[in-house]
């Protein structure tokens, strides 16, 4: 593999893995938005249950949030490298 065939695999590797984790904030705030907030419309839900909800949607968010960080620190994961060289294969 040359080192043009190399670099282009890698830098689109890398905006597969920047699509992803602006895919994992998106998803971050549709559950920060869905938390439930005072004035909802909440039915016969508990003080409790709509608690528990709340830190369900909080956790979930903080957990989208984390795996985004982790893939624009530390790249793609090893079988989109290898997906992207394969692809790039089939069109050569």
């Amino acid at each position: 593999m040359t080192a043009a065939e190399q670099h282009r695999q890698r830098f689109l590797a890398d905006l597969l893995t920047d699509g992803m984790a602006s895919v994992y904030d998106r998803r971050a705030r549709v559950f920060e938005w869905a938390a439930p907030r005072p004035g909802d419309f909440n039915g016969r839900a508990t003080k409790a249950e709509l608690a528990a909800r709340t830190e369900r949607c909080r956790a979930t968010a903080s957990a989208l949030r984390a795996k985004a960080v982790v893939l624009r620190r530390y790249g793609p994961p090893d079988f989109v490298q290898v997906e992207v060289a394969q692809v790039l294969g089939e069109v050569a």
